[in-house]
């Protein structure tokens, strides 16, 4: 929930010693990857531009030929080679909607004979859920550069001190203390968070929403984000990494983990049994990334996930 949290007021909130925080610390960092990172506003950081995109492939690509040609461009965030209904999804921002466009007509000319498919939907907004943000993508940005480096900087590691940061930027301390508070007024960072490279659940479900509108379509989408709601505290991974509103190919996106594949699936079909047959889905086992961090992290729903109302 706060990635720059002090190891003494987490301490005092989960009831150990300092001593003993900081090696529980240590090792998660070691055993599921913990990474200090943040969550950004998109709107205000200047990529108001967002999609995610299912690719359909007539073969399978080495994953290493698929992240030099997506790495290429600071546009795509996210990228991972799936099985089941689509073969590749890939989470993308862009500056303005031309950007978009000249990147994607780029990949898919590349992929030309390769492509059975390219499904991209606009991202309205997140319910719950990120993908963190390239850093190449923030040295792109127009912003000042001081701003920029410790974006960076703050991204790479969320807990990196002032001391170092003063250091890392080549600043003095009264600097990026001020320069700190300013970022956090401008909006730009919704928080400072934590991603795992190695998370618990290791089996993951991606899969986009297509709707038939009825009436009682927002009375069941309450019951389906009350489903989601339902998680149990403290959970070591939420099941719900992501949940997006789109438009444009698909009507949304979802993102499941579980401890196995069938339980994963279970949700899926559960969100379909809510919408009694005015629900259609395409779904996929997220297998690996090849570009970015998959967004598994724990945290409080209640707090975080957005339950507005079309209606309000």
């Amino acid at each position: 929930m706060d990635g720059r949290i002090p190891v003494s007021i987490l301490a005092k909130r989960v009831g150990a010693a300092r001593s003993t925080v900081i090696r529980k610390l240590k090792f998660l960092e070691r055993e599921i990857g913990l990474r200090y990172t943040i969550e950004f506003n998109t709107q205000k950081l200047g990529l108001p531009f967002c999609y995610l995109i299912s690719v359909r492939l007539r073969r399978e690509f080495p994953p290493n030929e698929l992240a030099e040609l997506l790495s290429k461009s600071k546009i795509p965030q996210f990228a991972a080679i799936c099985k089941g209904e689509f073969d590749l999804l890939i989470y993308a921002t862009a500056k303005t909607n031309i950007d978009y466009i000249r990147w994607e007509y780029d990949v898919r000319s590349t992929l030309e004979d390769d492509l059975v498919s390219w499904k991209a939907s606009h991202i309205v907004f997140a319910r719950h859920g990120f993908f963190p943000i390239r850093s190449e993508t923030l040295e792109s940005l127009e912003l000042p550069q001081l701003d920029k480096k410790m974006l960076i900087e703050l991204n790479n590691n969320a807990r990196i001190s002032f001391k170092k940061l003063a250091k890392k930027t080549g600043c003095s301390l009264a600097q990026v203390r001020y320069k700190f508070k300013q970022l956090l007024k401008s909006g730009l960072i919704r928080r400072f968070t934590a991603v795992m490279l190695t998370p618990p659940l290791s089996n993951n479900i991606a899969y986009f929403l297509y709707y038939t509108f009825r009436k009682e379509h927002e009375e069941m989408s309450i019951r389906a984000r009350n489903t989601i709601l339902s998680e149990e505290e403290l959970v070591p991974e939420n099941t719900y990494c992501i949940v997006f509103e789109t438009s444009g190919a698909a009507d949304g996106c979802d993102w499941v983990a579980a401890d196995d594949i069938k339980t994963a699936y279970m949700h899926v079909k559960e969100i379909e049994r809510i919408y009694q047959g005015n629900l259609r889905t395409e779904s996929a086992a997220v297998i690996r990334p090849v570009l970015g961090m998959i967004p598994a992290r724990s945290m409080d729903l209640r707090q975080v996930y957005d339950t507005s109302s079309w209606e309000d």
